[in-house]
């Protein structure tokens, strides 16, 4: 295997890896929300609580937008510097987007936490 067939793998491993990420970020950016209510499944209002992470707009703003922008970048970078360049600021790109993602879920899953047990010791 040469070094661009290597790169090569390591590009797609990365835009397989934003695909996850970037939907995952804009979640936790939106912060802590309710659980909808689903009747339907037996999941009243009641029963729902607080939660963090990605909800279907987020995943459809990450998938759709986040990977379109992500292949451009790639794209563009791949036709002038090379493979190698475009894997090099795809992970460049992913490394603070992963940060970002991580702590703010650490944030948010305390807060949820912490709200759900307050609406337990209200309702009991």
């Amino acid at each position: 295997m040469t070094i661009t067939e290597i790169t090569g793998y390591i590009v797609l491993v990365l835009l397989v890896y934003s695909v996850y990420i970037i939907p995952k970020a804009i979640g936790e950016y939106q912060g802590v929300f309710k659980e909808p209510a689903d009747p339907f499944f037996g999941k009243m209002k009641e029963d729902c609580k607080w939660t963090h992470g990605m909800t279907f707009k987020s995943m459809i703003i990450g998938f759709i937008g986040g990977l379109l922008v992500m292949l451009i970048i790639q794209e563009q970078v791949q036709r002038y510097f090379g493979i190698p360049a475009s894997a090099f600021v795809i992970f460049i790109i992913l490394v603070p987007i992963t940060i970002y993602a991580l702590k703010k879920s650490k944030k948010n899953k305390i807060i949820a936490k912490n709200r759900n047990i307050e609406e337990e010791k209200v309702s009991s």
